[in-house]
């Protein structure tokens, strides 16, 4: 139970959009009711002869089945005997990075039900399944000010997301997109928009927001939102660690194994940066 805890924590070191996402252990389907649409649902003042207007709210669900996670690892008996002391460290480093690629990788970017095989959704690929993505905002490598990465156009992005999902939101980037990118932007007074900061749990801030790197969200893409509103990550079957000996052979297989699914609540909690040449 230790090494599963361990694993699990490593892969959320590596891949913040995953330890920042809504968890939930059931089993079986997990269905969670969401609105799709939203007409005249708020409250309203009224005279005393006025009648209550109807409920006009848009009501969907999402559901959350199961896909199979594992991940195995083939030593040899002489290994394991002569390194018995740093074994387990290794076991836990191995597992921990493969798990945190799949998880990290589908949480961003997953193909969702339709994908061969099936996995669960990523967030990018929700966005872009939109009718006219209104919550993806594009630019160009090179061009125009206003066709290049900008102030103006993470302002943009930022104004997609719906006020109430604001506190908590985050920015999630690959490396090399914060550093080539993020980390030179500049505001119309020629000052820098990123600040450096590593005490919030990312690598600094932009327009009062944690800017985490995670390896998981496409190249040149930024990522901003509030994953624990916005996402629900569901664990069917606690993740397990299974061992096989293999007398001839003389090797033994480590797997770990776990069934999980998890999908976009609502869109309106992100917004995505995507560079489109």
């Amino acid at each position: 139970q230790s090494v599963v805890a361990w694993i699990w924590k490593r892969a959320e070191e590596m891949y913040p959009l995953l330890a920042d996402v809504r968890k939930y252990n059931v089993r079986g389907t997990l269905v969670i009711n969401k609105h799709t649409g939203i007409d005249s649902g708020d409250a309203a003042f009224y005279d005393e002869d006025t009648a209550t207007a109807d409920e006009k709210n848009i009501w969907g669900t999402l559901s959350l089945g199961g896909h199979e996670l594992a991940k195995a690892i083939t030593v040899s008996w002489k290994m394991r005997s002569m390194s018995i002391e740093e074994f387990v460290p290794f076991l836990q480093r191995e597992l921990g990075e493969r798990v945190g690629v799949a998880m990290g990788v589908a949480i961003a970017k997953g193909g969702g039900k339709t994908a061969e095989p099936a996995e669960p959704e990523g967030i990018e690929t929700a966005l872009a399944a939109e009718s006219q993505t209104p919550q993806i905002v594009t630019y160009k490598a090179t061009g125009t000010e206003a066709e290049v990465l900008s102030y103006d156009k993470i302002t943009t992005a930022i104004s997609k997301i719906h006020s109430s999902y604001l506190a908590g939101c985050a920015i999630y980037a690959n490396n090399a997109t914060i550093w080539t990118k993020l980390a030179t932007l500049k505001d119309k007074e020629n000052r820098p928009l990123f600040i450096p900061d590593v005490t919030a749990g990312g690598v600094g801030r932009m327009f009062g927001m944690v800017v985490k790197t995670d390896a998981g969200v496409s190249a040149d893409n930024i990522l901003i939102g509030n994953a624990d509103k916005g996402y629900v990550m569901n664990t069917n079957e606690p993740m397990s660690l299974a061992t096989e000996e293999h007398v001839k052979a003389r090797t033994v297989d480590y797997a770990a194994y776990a069934i999980v699914d998890g999908g976009v609540l609502d869109t309106k909690a992100f917004a995505l940066l995507k560079k489109s040449d």
